[in-house]
């Protein structure tokens, strides 16, 4: 017989039987599972985890040691090597990021507002146009187009340079980065918006002010150049900008990257000014200088008292030379300052008593005098250039009409030679160039000078992060500096020019460099002799004899390169003379770490059978110039005798 459940039951029952469905649709977590312990690294899983980091880790007893650091502990048990290894890394960047991100600024050495550093998570990430270029930690500089490498960054012959290679790269291929020139409005908009803040990123600036990003980059660039703005390291590890800060003016100015951002004022002078001598003392007013009037016809300048002679105050045309060697010797600065503030779209320029202006491809379009400035073509436009005024306005009206600016070469790095370089010169610098990147094998440890005719190339020793070799052309009284990257893989090896010039002069110095510089450290190597196999196994990187190292340094073959005699104590000093050389290795040996670092320092990379040998010298001045006289290359022979 069935048994009737009571109604308070079924209810119950009913109520469980939802409950039960209830829960039976919430998704179900599955159960952790267990841990599993894992083994305790050995020592040399240890090390390799850290060596697959970039670290130097080396095994000695039972510990792992890494020279700028010390002994490092083996992983607890539950941590993975590689992960330890990793958060390791990461500890030890951020620790020496301050030193780090100082390296990798100087190391790119460029005010780009598209390149940007930023310190973050156990690493240091450069982006180049918001494009991820280049990854360091303080063992390893890895990133696009660049061939990883490691080593210790915080240590001076730390492996830096591929990031300065990198970065060069991402820029010349970094689309649409040809920047438009800022207006002026834009540009005092921008250092206002400057002014406002102790320290901004550009993006943040261009979204404060709803501006393009690309102008306020633009304009950064331009007030950068113009020292108004720098670049600073924010808090956040980001690049920033702020207002430079005000520096005092003075009545000479050796160069226009000093100069105040405005025009000072003319402060209240003491005398009337009246008569031709008057005339003189309010155009000079103009420059903020404090001028008056003193007995005796002088005058007095700031700082400087003058008396014009008679003749000048009697003729208009001889006043107005007057002015423009005054202003010339005294108050040049004023005057850059005057062109800076009035014409910002181009480049001021002081060169001894000279102020000249530039565009953005690096033309000069105009000299500027105190009474007048004058054009390419010779059209001259009269004024007070101390002062503003519709002069300025005439100018730059020309400036826009006028087709007739001589071309020269900039300031900076150049990559190529100018258009219109002499061909022959253009390939003699690229077949120099590839001797250098592929056989160079000497290394000097003191100053070369190379007299080649008319002209004198000096040669400073290896310097800088990029590797450079610093030159200059002699030419008479006139110096010419620049500097060869010799590590680049590029062809011609781009070379940095220190100052405008015409194109013809910066073609010669360029190419004559690297001609006579390939001359003189690609030689062929020499062999090491037979009795010295042990000793040269072992050491890798020292020479075994005197008399050998200073034959193998003078020219790795017996002689000076085809075309050199020596000058001066040249002679007497190459007699024991070591250079810094490759020489080839028995068939049996191979160099050792120590050569291979050696020779990577100097930017030449060891084949498999040969060694580096470091430069020493007995009884040589620090100061001593190892002075060449040398034929020159065909092209210059004919390039004189048709002058």
């Amino acid at each position: 017989m069935a048994v009737q459940q009571p109604a308070n039951d079924r209810r119950l029952f009913s109520g469980l039987a939802e409950l039960d469905d209830a829960l039976g649709r919430i998704p179900r977590v599955p159960a952790a599972p267990a841990v599993s312990r894992l083994a305790p690294p050995s020592t040399r899983d240890w090390m390799a985890a850290l060596r697959a980091r970039g670290v130097p880790a080396v095994m000695r007893g039972d510990a792992v040691h890494v020279a700028s650091i010390g002994t490092v502990k083996l992983p607890p048990a539950s941590e993975r090597p590689s992960d330890a290894a990793k958060r390791l890394v990461g500890q030890w960047t951020t620790t020496s990021a301050p030193h780090l991100l100082k390296r990798i600024r100087a190391s790119i050495d460029t005010h780009d507002p598209r390149v940007t550093v930023v310190h973050r998570k156990g690493r240091i990430a450069i982006r180049v146009a918001d494009k991820h270029v280049v990854a360091v930690t303080r063992f390893a500089v890895t990133g696009e187009g660049i061939t990883t490498v490691h080593g210790d960054l915080t240590q001076a012959s730390g492996p830096i340079s591929p990031v300065a290679t990198a970065i060069e790269r991402a820029l010349t291929r970094a689309p649409s980065r040809h920047l438009a020139e800022p207006s002026p409005a834009l540009l005092e908009a921008v250092y206002i918006a400057l002014e406002k803040r102790t320290g901004t990123t550009l993006g943040a600036l261009a979204a404060a002010m709803s501006a393009d990003r690309d102008a306020v980059a633009a304009s950064l660039i331009r007030l950068i150049a113009a020292k108004r703005a720098v670049r600073v390291p924010l808090p956040s590890g980001h690049a920033g900008y702020r207002v430079n800060q005000p520096r005092p003016t003075t009545s000479t100015i050796a160069s226009p990257d000093r100069l105040p951002a405005e025009p000072a004022s003319p402060p209240p002078h003491d005398l009337a000014f009246d008569g031709p001598l008057g005339e003189l003392a309010e155009f000079l007013a103009a420059s903020g200088e404090r001028v008056s009037v003193l007995a005796g016809g002088r005058l007095q300048v700031g700082g400087v008292v003058a008396k014009p002679p008679a003749a000048v105050l009697l003729q208009d045309e001889a006043r107005a030379g007057w002015l423009d060697g005054f202003v010339g010797e005294h108050l040049l600065g004023r005057l850059a300052n005057a062109a800076a503030t009035y014409l910002p779209g181009l480049r001021v320029r002081i060169d001894d008593s000279d102020l000249s202006l530039f565009d953005t491809r690096a033309r000069r379009v105009a000299g500027v005098a105190a009474t007048h400035a004058t054009l390419p073509g010779g059209e001259r436009v009269a004024g007070n250039f101390l002062a503003a005024g519709e002069h300025w306005i005439r100018l730059t009206e020309s400036l826009a009409d006028d087709d007739s600016a001589e071309p020269v070469a900039g300031p900076g790095l150049h990559r190529t030679f100018p258009p219109d370089a002499n061909e022959t010169w253009v390939q003699d610098a690229e077949q120099a160039s590839r001797r250098l990147r592929l056989d160079r094998t000497l290394v000097f440890a003191h100053t070369l000078r190379v007299d080649v005719r008319d002209v004198s190339v000096v040669f400073e020793p290896l310097t800088g992060t990029p590797l450079e070799v610093p030159f200059a052309l002699e030419r008479g009284r006139d110096r010419f500096a620049g500097a060869l990257r010799i590590a680049s893989l590029e062809v011609p090896i781009p070379c940095r020019w220190e100052r405008s010039t015409d194109v013809e002069t910066f073609a010669l110095a360029w190419s004559l460099a690297l001609t006579a510089y390939a001359e003189l450290t690609c030689v062929p190597v020499r062999a090491s002799e037979p009795h010295q196999n042990r000793r040269a196994s072992t050491s890798g990187s020292r020479s075994t004899t005197a008399s050998h190292a200073r034959s193998a340094s003078r020219s790795q073959s017996g002689g000076l390169p085809t075309g050199f005699t020596t000058r001066g104590h040249t002679a007497q000093y190459l007699a024991s003379y070591v250079a810094g050389h490759r020489r080839r290795l028995q068939p049996h040996q191979s160099h050792s770490a120590e050569a291979a670092a050696n020779a990577a320092a100097v930017g030449i990379r060891l084949r498999p059978n040969e060694t580096w040998v470091q430069p020493h010298v007995r009884g040589l001045p620090a100061d001593a110039v190892l002075h060449f006289a040398w034929r020159g290359p065909a092209w210059l022979i004919e390039r004189d005798t048709h002058a």
